[in-house]
């Protein structure tokens, strides 16, 4: 009886050191990928976040860090099942909640990923970067009031954060309150030489609020001296254009951004409008409808829409369409430009 008790503790004793040995080599496995991820060598990376996983599949820290990889690589329903994976064994694992609300945004549900953020946002009132990431997903659903609490909050924990500013000067933009926009704007561009963003935001400014088309248009060109491949800088100037009647000008833009982007929705929406103002009816339909697919929060164009259906005799398909966009344009279009837009550019022929 003695040697089988023996035999039992001692078989035990040898489970656990090799359970011990695997889970260090797991560990060093990690190590190894995360020194390969700071390279950006990411397939290496990824494995030794492969086995390391195969080694300890309890290790949480691989799951969360491989879901980084694949969401590099865009594989995001992949990226979405390591992260999971890995909230599953920590559940209060802050970094890999917060990532995964990532992949939500970049899928555009806003909605999951503010939920996710609620819920590390509580325990995490320091982090600018949580705050941050949740007032992007309420500017995109609309909800401008708490998207601006946040952006305050981020400001107040780190003043110097230059894209918290450059958001919010675009939020104020949006709300239709230049004169605090045109504060936070100039604070970026005065202070930092990457402002492009910040100069293509106040091209919006100078247009609306001074209702200086040329000094727009040079500001959207400091812009594109600084970053000359940002769809954002060159999706402006063609919404500037458009309103300013430059309709050649700003086809310029939008081909540029359709050609270097690909399935940007504002390139669609201002290429719609540009074959409206062309009374190219049906071709304005079709480009208005495909930025609606691509991001439902695309609505500007719903005036334009109307305008072309009050033109012709609807089919069942055709107001099942301008019943979605009409639904979608209630709950997304309070801002500003779109407010104004039937002002702004003059829609009706």
């Amino acid at each position: 009886m003695q040697k089988k008790y023996l035999f039992v503790f001692l078989f035990s004793f040898f489970l656990y050191a090799c359970q011990t040995s695997h889970q260090q080599q797991a560990l060093k496995l990690l190590q190894l990928g995360n020194a390969e991820f700071k390279k950006e060598q990411n397939e290496y990376a990824l494995q030794y976040y492969n086995q390391a996983i195969e080694k300890d599949k309890n290790l949480a820290e691989a799951w969360n860090n491989r879901g980084t990889i694949h969401f590099n690589f865009d594989e995001f329903e992949t990226a979405i099942k390591n992260y999971k994976e890995a909230i599953r064994l920590k559940p209060d694992y802050t970094e890999a909640i917060f990532n995964l609300s990532n992949v939500f945004f970049a899928q555009k549900n806003y909605t999951a990923a503010v939920s996710l953020l609620d819920k590390i946002a509580e325990k995490n009132k320091d982090s600018s970067k949580i705050f941050f990431s949740r007032a992007k997903n309420y500017l995109k659903l609309g909800n401008y009031k708490t998207a601006l609490k946040d952006l305050n909050k981020v400001i107040e924990l780190k003043p110097n954060f230059t894209a918290a500013y450059d958001s919010r000067g675009y939020l104020y933009l949006l709300i239709g309150n230049f004169q605090q926009a045109k504060k936070d704007l100039d604070k970026i561009i005065m202070g930092n030489t990457n402002a492009d963003l910040a100069f293509s935001n106040m091209a919006l400014y100078v247009y609306f609020k001074d209702n200086n088309y040329k000094k727009a248009k040079e500001m959207c060109q400091s812009a594109k001296n600084i970053n000359a491949n940002e769809a954002y800088i060159y999706n402006t100037e063609a919404y500037i254009d458009l309103t300013n009647g430059n309709l050649e000008e700003a086809k310029k833009n939008i081909d540029y951004v359709i050609k270097n982007h690909k399935n940007n929705a504002y390139s669609y929406k201002n290429l719609g409008v540009y074959h409206f103002k062309n009374k190219n009816f049906e071709e304005a339909y079709t480009y208005f409808w495909k930025a609606f697919r691509l991001d439902e929060q695309m609505v500007g164009f719903y005036p334009y829409f109307l305008a072309i259906y009050n033109q012709k005799k609807l089919t069942e398909e055709e107001k099942k369409t301008i019943s979605i966009i009409e639904n979608a344009h209630k709950q997304y279009a309070d801002n500003y430009f779109d407010n104004n837009l039937n002002l702004s550019l003059n829609f009706k022929q």
